[in-house]
Formats: C-alpha cells, structure tokens, sequence
C-alpha cells in the first residue's frame, strides 16, 4: 500500500498528485492522504477535488498504521521499548511493499508520460464551463496575452525570504516583460499576484490587467486563467509552473527565473518543460 501525503497550497498539491499518478502506473494500492496537514488552525486548503483531481483517499486506520500513530496501549508500549516501525518515505527513497510518502516532487523528470491523465483529470468540466464563459477568460483566448505571477505575502516573511527571496527582482521583471513586448508587439499583461495593491503602486506597463477577486480558497481559478494565457512569465511558484505546464498553446514562451529557491534539490523543476531563463540580476541565459 502507498499512500502520499498532500500539503500546501495548489502548486504543491499537484505536483503530489503527480507522483501519486505516477505510483498508481506501477502500485496496485495507491490512496491520498488529504486530512492530516489541513485542519481548522491552517490558512490553506485541499483544492484537488475543486479542480476536478480524481483520486482514492486513504482510510484514517491505514494512515494510523504506516506512520505508526496508532494510540491504543500495546502500540504506545512497543513504540516506547524498540522504537517506531512506520514506513515513512521521502523523495529519492525507494519504492517498497508500503510506503506514506511525504514530500513535494518538484521535478519535472517522468511526468510526460502521465501528461495525459494530468490533463484529464485538472480542470473539470464542471468549472471550466463556468470559467471559460467569464468575460475576462474571453478577453485572454482573443488577445495576445501574457501572465505574470508576483508573489509576495508569505514570501516577504524574513524566515522565507533566506529560501525563495531575491529571486524574482524587479530586474528579473522587466527583463521579462521588455523580451515579450519585443517578442509579441500589442501583447496585454495578466497580473496574478496575492498583493494586487503592490501591483498597481508598483507595476507600470502599457496593457497591463489586475486579475482581482480571488481568494486562497479559489486559487484554482487564478492558475486555470494563467493556462489559457498565450505566454507565461513565472514566479518562483509552483503555482504559476503549473499555470504554464497545462498551458496548451503549442507556440507559447515561458519565462522562468535561474533560480528555484535557495535550496539543494530544486535543479530538476524544468527538465522537460521549454523555460527560457532570466538571472536577479535580469540577464537573459
């Protein structure tokens, strides 16, 4: 049995259900553990069934007995005498008979072929519909659009900043934007930022739109809006990668920071995905 943790925000659910996409092609028993790392205190939610995710969710009993959390008195007594027998696993570990896995698989290594079951399986047709009919989505498929993601709010934090800050500057910025205007003459910006006051003191460019009135709890709308643009420019986010993964425009031009986050490990985020690079200090690579 494998069961895969999911926690944080869209962007990290889906690259977890990724891999939990791509246990199922080789597991018979594969199940998603979407209660433990959200409850009432948390300011995020699951929103893999919002989106349309299909998957099997995991019993409460066998979440119990992978992670060996089980609180009758026999297991708290073996625990306290010969230690945990869990079968936690991480990113790197190999696959074995049972396994609770916990991590975040940003890498882009593998998922070609389950591209197909991501797509079928991201977006519903139940919200698409309802989506697709908004005037601002029309706006974006008839015009030659841009998204740019700014993310700040918890970035800004001083114990996030030493991991994802310093990145994306505003060199980084307008490297980007300069490269699609010269790239796509008339293009119109789509905003997606969780700091849309910041956007409009601080951004100023000809066709610019502030996507507005998304909350962290319909975040799915943001990043679905990001996919019908025609080019992406990206955050350091997962949000705005995956925005521009399921982006179908065969033409489109991605735009990526250098760096990831300020972290071992992070290197593979563009492997088969067409990211063209710009450093903090705004050089194009």
């Amino acid at each position: 049995m494998q069961i895969v943790q999911i926690s944080g925000g869209l962007g990290n659910q889906l690259f977890q259900y990724a891999y939990y996409l791509k246990l199922k092609k080789t597991c018979n028993e594969c199940y998603i553990d979407d209660v433990s790392c959200y409850n009432e205190a948390r300011d995020r939610n699951v929103q893999l069934s919002q989106v349309g995710a299909a998957f099997n969710r995991a019993k409460t009993d066998d979440i119990l007995t992978l992670t060996d959390h089980k609180r009758d008195f026999k297991s708290w007594l073996r625990r306290r005498f010969t230690g945990s027998n869990d079968v936690i696993r991480h990113e790197g570990d190999e696959i074995t008979t049972d396994g609770y896995w916990i991590g975040y698989w940003q890498n882009a290594d593998g998922y070609g072929e389950i591209a197909d079951d991501i797509e079928a399986n991201v977006f519903g047709p139940e919200f698409k519909d309802e989506i697709l009919d908004s005037i601002l989505a029309k706006e974006i498929r008839e015009t030659e659009s841009v998204s740019i993601h700014i993310r700040r709010g918890d970035y800004l934090n001083p114990d996030v900043q030493a991991v994802y800050g310093g990145i994306c500057t505003n060199e980084y910025y307008e490297t980007a934007i300069k490269y699609m205007q010269d790239k796509h003459s008339g293009c119109c910006f789509y905003v997606f930022s969780n700091d849309t006051d910041w956007v409009k003191e601080n951004l100023k460019i000809d066709n610019m739109v502030v996507v507005e009135g998304s909350d962290e709890d319909h975040g799915y709308r943001d990043m679905y809006l990001m996919s019908l643009c025609k080019h992406n420019i990206l955050a350091n986010s997962s949000f705005s990668w995956w925005g521009a993964w399921l982006n179908k425009n065969p033409e489109k031009e991605v735009l990526g920071p250098t760096i990831w986050i300020h972290r071992e490990g992070f290197d593979k985020i563009y492997n088969n995905f067409p990211v063209k690079k710009i450093s903090p200090e705004g050089k194009m690579l």
